[in-house]
Formats: structure tokens, sequence, C-alpha cells
């Protein structure tokens, strides 16, 4: 018998990032996620502005978020695991 997964975003298995007023995806996290969707969003928006601290981003523009079929299959070199 296998686990029950706690949400969507680790059913998913892989998450990214998106801007809020295009939906536009800006960043793929490359680790499979794994948790409720609440600590897979806080990790991967660690993740994210870490890598963009040079950027002086605003946090309010962006979310976390599942990958279509089509992101998916485009981001697969990305993946660190």
């Amino acid at each position: 018998m296998g686990s029950k997964l706690s949400g969507i975003i680790e059913a998913a298995g892989r998450a990214g990032v998106r801007n809020k007023d295009t939906n536009e995806l800006v960043a793929v996290y490359p680790y499979k996620v794994w948790g409720e969707d609440g600590e897979i969003k806080s990790k991967v928006k660690d993740w994210f502005y870490d890598r963009n601290q040079d950027k002086c981003i605003d946090v309010a523009d962006y979310y976390v978020d599942t990958l279509s079929p089509s992101e998916l299959q485009n981001a697969h070199e990305n993946f660190v695991d």
C-alpha cells in the first residue's frame, strides 16, 4: 500500500513559480516536491527568492503552482532528481 499524498502540488510531483498578472511560468523548481502544499509552497518560494535576491522582486507578484503537461515535458532537462 502506498502512502496518501498531502495535497494537489505533492500529487503533481513538480512545481513552478508563476507571475500573478500573466500566469506565465517564470521558474521551475528543479526538485521533486514532498509534503503538505503549504510546506511545498514555502520551500519553493524560498528557493525562488534566494535565486533572485539581486533582482529586487516583489513577493506579491508571484505564486507557486503545478506544471501543465507541456510545461512538465519542456522542463524535464531542468530537473535535478
